[in-house]
């Protein structure tokens, strides 16, 4: 039987594309590409090696290094892979799911729509001061 060759690095593998040559999909929340396992200087240009989790599909996860593109989502991006999906690396949990957020003080405060929360735990569990999003 011919299958396909598979996705090279940085190729959509979304649901009915051929797997990763490397066998790593990382879901960004908007869109998966192919990826890798890494150490800090692993990943090629525009990806930086980071922390995210690997779905052991038994409703566990393991904590992984992997190469991410370069950026992330601003405040209130999804962030259901983990905070590494963030430009802040910064990931609140929401009844709707996971956003990524930002930190705040007086000095910088939140955008329209979101209000400075102190002293709040993250999806890692980092607890500092960060913005959330109005009624929540």
């Amino acid at each position: 039987v011919c299958a396909p060759a598979g996705g090279t690095f940085g190729a959509d593998c979304s649901p009915g594309r051929p797997p990763c040559l490397e066998g790593v999909c990382l879901n960004l929340g908007t869109t998966r590409v192919c990826s890798r396992f890494c150490d800090d200087t692993a990943c090629p240009a525009d990806f930086a090696c980071r922390d995210g989790r690997q779905d052991n599909g038994d409703g566990t996860a393991t904590e992984v290094r992997v190469c991410f593109p370069e950026g992330g989502g601003d405040l209130g991006a999804d962030c259901s892979f983990g905070p590494a999906a963030c430009k802040s690396g910064l990931c609140i949990k929401k009844e709707s799911g996971n956003v990524c957020t930002v930190t705040c003080d007086a000095a910088d405060p939140c955008a329209e729509g979101y209000y400075c929360l102190e002293d709040t735990e993250t999806v890692d569990g980092t607890v500092v001061s960060v913005c959330v999003p109005d009624g929540l």
